[in-house]
């Protein structure tokens, strides 16, 4: 149960002892079993505490949200991608998009980052959603994002505010995937920065709901997870 993209993170410290690992060794740590905070260390040497309760993870970040509007930011080029560029990639169209809900105006073609930027898409059904595809061709995929200054795809759609045992969540619920730049896998089961990065854009906006979300992620891959 990582909050944290697993390839960026280069070690971690288990209830205060130093222990460091490849990110490749990372899925074999057995934390399920153990309470403890565990440190986690970034490639940019940042240090986010982490408090793992059985399948639980709590990820504290302390961060500045910024945000970014691709359809009017002049800084980039004559080439810059579109969102149809990403969408035709995923294998959606415009026709997908999730369009305005009464006075609700979702972030749409967003670069909103908490930590690094991820593009914010708004997808109107969850079966919409489950029908995009990784990107087939990577390095054309890469291009398309560094054209906007993106790490990452975060497609959303607003599912019903229930859990899977049909529970009223705290907040608001929305199934995401998250599509990575250059991670070497073409979708991340569980993305922190990205959640947050969503979350973060819906409440500049005032779409929440006791100031909480939960975001589920990864169900289309089979690795289902849950970031609120």
């Amino acid at each position: 149960a990582f909050l944290a993209n697993r390839n960026i993170i280069t070690s971690y410290q288990p209830n205060k002892i130093q222990e460091s690992f490849l990110p490749t060794d990372l899925p074999s740590l057995d934390l399920v079993s153990s309470s403890s905070v565990v440190s986690f260390i970034t490639a940019d040497k940042s240090i986010f505490e982490t408090k793992v309760n059985g399948n639980d993870a709590e990820l504290v970040m302390h961060a500045q949200h910024v945000e970014t509007d691709c359809f009017r930011d002049k800084k980039f080029r004559n080439d810059t991608a579109t969102m149809e560029d990403f969408l035709d990639v995923l294998g959606l169209s415009t026709e997908d998009i999730s369009s305005l809900e009464g006075s609700i105006n979702w972030p749409t073609f967003i670069n909103s980052s908490v930590a690094r930027p991820k593009t914010l898409i708004p997808i109107k059904s969850l079966d919409r959603l489950h029908s995009a595809t990784s990107p087939a061709d990577p390095e054309k995929f890469c291009q398309l994002c560094e054209s906007i200054d993106s790490t990452g795809i975060y497609i959303y759609a607003k599912i019903g505010d229930a859990d899977a045992r049909g529970e009223e969540t705290k907040g608001l619920s929305f199934e995401a995937r998250q599509f990575p730049k250059s991670s070497g896998y073409g979708e991340d089961p569980a993305t922190g920065i990205a959640a947050g990065a969503l979350a973060a854009s819906l409440h500049k906006r005032g779409i929440t709901r006791n100031d909480f979300y939960d975001i589920f992620q990864g169900t289309a891959m089979g690795k289902p997870s849950r970031i609120g």
